[in-house]
């Protein structure tokens, strides 16, 4: 980190003080952006699995634009939480929960205000790179809601993205549809030459070695 990284954690823990003598449980209006802009930049939040506690500290000075996303993502740390003190543990529930896609979502709108407010780029895994692809630029397409992707990576880069409909999508043209986009994205990732395969349910659909492939079904 920087050197002014010290000085910065210090006014943010003078600014968290002040807030919690005065026993305030919600954000403050409107909200603090340099403290969260400084909590940010320190770490918090921007971990692929941000803990209570940094969530707690960044709902304390979050502005009324990224509250909403900050309460969603305590939600769902408190829920993982409960589900690792379960015992015997559910296993298929905590790797639900922690490969959620709309979780990642929700961790790639922030990453999305941490960039355009703070100035501030996370460096994220793959499939939270992918979702805030297709948040900006496919987020009323028709398979978007659809779909879930996973991703093979070797030294960072990303050498095989595999997009999975569970069901046959109606109407078909969207395999083509999510293959021209998983494309553009493996392209604009830095991964090209890299596999895109669109599978549905069991079923590969279509497959090409290179982002430059041409996405028509047979």
């Amino acid at each position: 980190m920087r050197q002014t990284t010290g000085v910065k954690r210090a006014l943010v823990a003078v600014i968290l003080t002040a807030l919690l003598a005065t026993a305030c449980s919600d954000a403050p209006e409107p909200g603090d952006l340099a403290a969260f802009c400084s909590l940010l930049e320190t770490g918090s939040g921007l971990t692929p699995s941000p803990t209570t506690a940094d969530l707690e500290r960044l709902a304390l000075v979050a502005p009324p634009a990224v509250r909403p996303t900050i309460e969603a993502l305590q939600n769902r740390a408190r829920d993982f939480g409960e589900l690792l003190a379960e015992n015997p543990p559910d296993l298929e529930a905590l790797f639900n929960a922690r490969f959620d896609p709309q979780a990642s979502r929700e961790q790639a709108a922030l990453d999305r205000y941490a960039l355009s407010s703070c100035g501030i780029a996370a460096d994220r895994p793959a499939p939270t790179r992918w979702n805030s692809f297709v948040q900006d630029n496919y987020a009323d397409a028709g398979w978007s809601d659809l779909v879930t992707a996973q991703f093979v990576v070797d030294s960072e880069r990303i050498e095989t993205a595999t997009v999975v409909f569970a069901q046959t999508p109606e109407p078909l043209s969207l395999v083509e549809d999510v293959c021209r986009s998983m494309s553009e994205f493996l392209t604009a990732d830095g991964a090209d030459p890299g596999r895109v395969q669109v599978v549905v349910g069991s079923v590969i659909a279509l497959e090409y070695d290179s982002p430059n492939g041409l996405c028509r079904l047979p």
